[in-house]
């Protein structure tokens, strides 16, 4: 198998300048550079320089496939504008890593597989990318993810409680379904971890009024130092005020069902992902013996009719019999497996076996059509 590897990043919050494009050049004169991309495939040899390292100075998001298995993902975000200690609680080994590299956090999703048919990384990004917004505005189901491709390689322990449970794990955005499948995610463990999440509101509140309050609670220092920055292009000043607004309406209502319901473990996960496989596979099993019992039922009504008119499909197989032709002869043979099960059917077996030892004599000189005789057992 020839080597594949995929390198893509992004900028978002700003675009990248001249002597930083110069700079990325310097990397790789192969890679497509614009001034919000550095994109490169290779099929021998690799990218020369650290993609962490590219990913902490230059750009806001980072994707990465190879051949021999590997999947990784990567967001770069302004460190104000995430509550850290939130994010931190998603953490899953190699799974899901987060490293401060101030003044940013880095989101690191990584899916290690043995390699299975051929897959490339070309448009995945695109995909994914609106997730790292997501992120940013509190919704942090694709961090729950990457905790639980945690669970699912084994990299936490059994009796550690799940960190909180995002609602709308049951109706995942097209991005968020990307990513379980970028990730690779058991479909049965997200399913049994979904079990606990509450359905997205269907309404989003009207927030004006909260705006407006909050906007008006702020001092005139912090709110000339806001749009200062907004002015200046600050983009990470739109995400710190949304996590400020989000602290600010927390204070102003209770949890949730926060204590609805005790955390449940890795273990009890587990256990639910067990169980709706068991259960799935019970679920199939049950398909298959109705899908044969049907099929079966169709087959005794086919032979059934095909019995009543045995002349004609006799005088039909001595015609395909005499065209000395290949696709003739195997024409002859499926109508004479029928009318075998046909007669098995109506206890007529041994008038069938009295006509196939007919053919053979009649036909005794034509080696192909008794060749395909004796591989059917006529």
């Amino acid at each position: 198998m020839s080597e594949y590897q995929y390198y893509e990043f992004r900028a978002i919050d700003r675009p990248l300048g001249q002597k930083e494009m110069n700079e990325l050049r310097a990397i790789s004169t192969r890679a497509t550079i614009t001034s919000t991309s550095f994109t490169n495939t290779y099929q021998w040899g690799d990218l020369k320089a650290d993609p962490k390292r590219l990913l902490r100075k230059y750009f806001d998001a980072f994707l990465y496939v190879a051949n021999w298995g590997s999947h990784w993902l990567a967001f770069r975000v302004p460190g104000n504008a995430l509550d850290l200690s939130a994010v931190e609680a998603f953490e899953a080994g190699e799974s899901l890593s987060v490293r401060q590299q101030a003044p940013y956090v880095v989101l690191d999703f990584c899916s290690e597989q043995e390699p299975g048919d051929w897959e490339e990384g070309e448009e995945q990004l695109a995909s994914l990318i609106s997730l790292r917004e997501d992120i940013l505005r509190g919704d942090f189901r694709a961090l729950y993810l990457g905790w639980l491709l945690g669970v699912q390689n084994g990299e936490i322990d059994e009796e550690a409680g799940e960190p909180s449970v995002p609602p709308g794990l049951t109706e995942l955005s097209a991005p968020l379904k990307s990513l379980a499948e970028f990730l690779r995610l058991d479909a049965d463990l997200l399913a049994a971890a979904a079990g606990a999440s509450d359905p997205l509101p269907r309404h989003t509140p009207e927030l004006e009024p909260q705006w407006r309050s909050w906007i008006s609670s702020l001092s005139t220092a912090d709110k000339e130092h806001l749009l200062y920055r907004a002015v200046q292009g600050d983009s990470g000043v739109r995400w710190q005020m949304q996590k400020r607004f989000r602290r600010y309406l927390d204070g102003l209502q209770p949890p949730l069902g926060a204590e609805a319901q005790p955390r449940r473990t890795v273990r009890d996960i587990l256990a639910a992902r067990d169980e709706l496989e068991k259960r799935r596979r019970r679920q199939l099993a049950e398909e298959r013996d109705r899908q044969a019992r049907e099929r079966a039922a169709a087959r005794r009504q086919h032979l059934k009719a095909l019995a009543q008119r045995e002349p004609d499909v006799r005088t039909e197989i001595g015609a395909l019999i005499r065209t000395r032709q290949s696709k003739g002869y195997d024409r002859a043979i499926l109508l004479l497996k029928d009318l075998r099960d046909a007669a098995a059917l109506q206890n007529g077996s041994e008038a069938f076996v009295a006509y196939a030892a007919s053919i053979r004599r009649e036909h005794a000189r034509k080696p192909s059509l008794l060749q395909r005789l004796d591989r059917a057992d006529l």
